[in-house]
């Protein structure tokens, strides 16, 4: 099994030590952030919401939403590939285009776990994911507008394992993680 683990903000462990943390957490973000894999693929966001906070999203409402993990499945091919859709979605300051972007204003991307591939695994990751335990699905049809998904986002009061989807994606190739430490080092 291959863990491609890379830190996305190494100044939060120095930043820390000599800056207050909202002063750090805002440094942090103004960083460049690029993800190497421009090849296309699907991905699985893995992001932490500290606190429970009501959110409008986009045309499909407004939803309350409980602090804990979601992970969001997407895919990429277009013409910027895994790089572009994830550089995307890793920015602070970007357009509000997808249901994602919406939900990212208030929570931190902790993981990215992917594969890049010229098949797509979006739907099928996206029922997997619901197999795993304590799965739930948090806002009906949440990226999933353009398909038959009940969704592409998923709740887990707990962090998702890794290790535990990779078991379930071993078919489909060889998934990755690409890790992001957490302003408040969330677990």
């Amino acid at each position: 099994m291959f863990h491609d683990c890379r830190l996305l903000s190494p100044l939060y462990a120095d930043c820390r030590r000599h800056l207050k943390r909202q002063r750090c957490k805002k440094l942090a973000e103004q960083q460049t952030l690029t993800f190497p894999e421009s090849a296309r693929g699907t991905y699985i966001l893995n992001i932490y919401l500290t606190h429970p906070a009501v959110l409008t999203i986009g045309r499909l409402g407004t939803f309350p939403f409980l602090g804990g993990w979601y992970t969001y499945v997407g895919s990429a091919f277009g013409a910027g590939g895994l790089r572009g859709r994830l550089n995307h979605h890793l920015s602070q300051k970007h357009s509000l285009h997808w249901h994602i972007d919406y939900l990212r204003q208030s929570a931190s991307i902790s993981e990215i776990w992917y594969l890049a591939s010229q098949t797509a695994y979006e739907h099928i990751w996206a029922s997997l994911l619901l197999t795993m335990p304590q799965a739930s699905i948090p806002v009906n049809r949440f990226g999933a507008s353009d398909c038959k998904c009940p969704s592409h986002l998923f709740y887990f009061p707990t962090r998702p394992s890794f290790d535990s989807f990779h078991a379930l994606t071993r078919t489909h190739g060889d998934v990755r993680c690409w890790q992001n430490r957490l302003p408040d080092d969330e677990t």
